[in-house]
């Protein structure tokens, strides 16, 4: 009798990859025994293939014509019920811009590679960590500003004097946060320094 999968696990991650390429493939796609593959997708194990594995695998799905990535799904479903904690931080969010300024760079780069004729798989296999990366860079900015919003920082905020229910805003000075005046003026020229580095690679 079939072995009942739950979906959003690894093992039906693997057990889907199983069955629309086949234990042998998927195992030489992992480079991993058949076994080993088997014992992926038995919901009654605890083994779990490695993230590069995992993502041989996905592609291995993929390229067969799947319309997912099943352990990419696992991971993202998983990892989405868990709630961030973001600070309030205007000095971060500087260098979280200047970061993914330079994602962005790298991403274009690439992608513009992975878009000629001759382009071999690994370069779009490159391009599409650097999409990946730059995607990841973006919330990263669209949670910090959130977080902003939520602390009171806006439009009526004027002169660093908060308005009736809104909190101070909060900078980040050497790993230490500081509420209500601005940061250390060599801190702050230290932050900047970074986010020109950024740019300019």
């Amino acid at each position: 009798m079939t072995k009942q999968r739950i979906p959003g696990t690894w093992a039906h991650a693997a057990f889907t990859i199983g069955e629309r390429i086949g234990a042998k493939r998927a195992a030489a796609a992992a480079q991993v025994g058949e076994r080993t593959f088997y014992n992926w997708a038995d919901p009654d194990l605890e083994t779990t293939p490695t993230l590069t594995q995992a993502f041989a695998l996905d592609l291995a799905f993929a390229d067969a014509g799947g319309e997912e990535l099943p352990f990419l799904a696992v991971y993202q479903a998983a990892s989405a019920c868990r709630a961030i904690v973001v600070e309030p931080c205007c000095l971060a969010l500087v260098d979280e811009i200047a970061e993914t300024a330079k994602e962005f760079g790298e991403a274009v780069e690439h992608s513009l590679a992975a878009a000629r004729p001759t382009a071999s798989r690994s370069q779009v296999l490159r391009a599409m960590t650097e999409a990946v990366e730059l995607q990841q860079a973006t919330k990263n900015i669209v949670r910090r500003l959130g977080a902003i919003i939520r602390r009171g920082a806006g439009p009526r905020l004027q002169a660093g004097v908060p308005h009736e229910g809104q909190t101070k805003p909060t900078f980040c000075v050497s790993g230490v946060q500081k509420s209500g005046h601005l940061p250390d003026k060599r801190a702050s020229d230290a932050h900047r320094a970074r986010g020109a580095d950024a740019l300019r690679q």
